[in-house]
């Protein structure tokens, strides 16, 4: 994808920040250092990342010297790794149901377990000629089973898939596919798909993900931070500024190239507070800690250390 003119689209990074040594701070943009990764290195993991560890924390060294981050990746690689197989599962599933529907309204719900496994297995012919053996209305169902079999072949093929130009040939010709099984005009069942894909990056892209315009002067094609996949560095493995990296080659996992603008920082670590948002835990789980703080607070009390000390559990 080639870059677009800068002055086209909003940059949500603070300009002139580059090379002035200034200490690390939440909202800091990371790029990796691919020949300075130790080990196998995740495809999410190759490209940048954002310090999300609290400024407070940095600045009275609570974070032992390790940092949180979220990864950055290039909005085409979120598509073409996340949305792309995501979309054509849900489409499966909803294959699925439908001929679970069939089934059941045609008098045939104890095949629903057979029909699903027999799928998975890739027997798309064998359900089919069941179908048109079962009934007229199952007869009639059997493009369900097509498009199912279009839709598990193609996430298949993007199991062994990791350019983003094969991805999108992989969904094109799932949608040729299924505009020649319900009889369209060629590119009707595509032009759904990229609609539904360019919907993930907008308004509708959920919502442990945050789409941002640019992350540099250079680096403008669009990205995507994932608020869920937290990860950790340690501080002494960051480059703060061109000079180090020169004067220790090979020290550094990634170099520090720009820093957010104060209100995109917030609002990613808003989004983050609403991705792990207090989750309610049952009444026992009270009643047992609060039990088990009385216990504590009998020892400390009596300053009688029990015979269960220093036991693990």
């Amino acid at each position: 994808m080639a870059a677009v003119v800068l002055d086209q689209f909003l940059g949500e990074y603070e300009p002139n920040f580059i090379g002035t040594g200034e200490d690390l701070r939440q909202g800091d943009i990371l790029q990796m250092i691919p020949k300075n990764l130790v080990g196998e290195v995740g495809l999410l993991d190759r490209h940048f990342a954002v310090v999300v560890t609290a400024n407070c924390d940095l600045t009275w060294s609570k974070h032992d010297g390790v940092l949180t981050c979220v990864p950055l990746i290039p909005a085409l690689i979120y598509t073409h790794h996340i949305q792309v197989p995501r979309l054509l599962d849900r489409r499966r599933a909803a294959c699925l149901v439908k001929i679970a529907k069939a089934l059941v309204d045609a008098d045939q719900a104890d095949l629903v377990e057979r029909v699903h496994e027999m799928l998975e297995l890739g027997q798309t012919a064998s359900v089919i000629r069941l179908f048109e053996e079962k009934s007229t209305l199952l007869r009639q169902k059997t493009s369900e089973v097509q498009q199912f079999s279009i839709y598990r072949s193609a996430l298949d093929r993007l199991q062994h898939c990791d350019e983003l130009r094969q991805s999108l040939v992989i969904l094109r010709d799932a949608a040729s596919q299924l505009d020649q099984l319900h009889g369209r005009k060629p590119n009707n069942a595509l032009t759904n798909f990229v609609e539904a894909l360019k919907e993930t990056m907008g308004d509708k892209m959920p919502g442990d993900f945050l789409f941002i315009n640019s992350l540099a002067e250079n680096l403008t094609d669009g990205y995507v931070a994932i608020l869920r996949m937290l990860r950790d560095i340690r501080q002494s493995e960051i480059s703060l500024t061109a000079t180090e990296e020169r004067r220790r080659p090979g020290l550094y996992r990634a170099r520090r190239i720009s820093r957010l603008n104060v209100l995109y920082v917030h609002k990613l670590v808003q989004h983050m507070a609403r991705v792990f948002t207090d989750i309610g835990l049952p009444e026992d789980y009270s009643k047992s800690r609060d039990a088990r703080i009385k216990v504590y607070g009998d020892l400390w009390a009596t300053c009688e250390p029990n015979s269960d000390e220093g036991r693990q559990g």
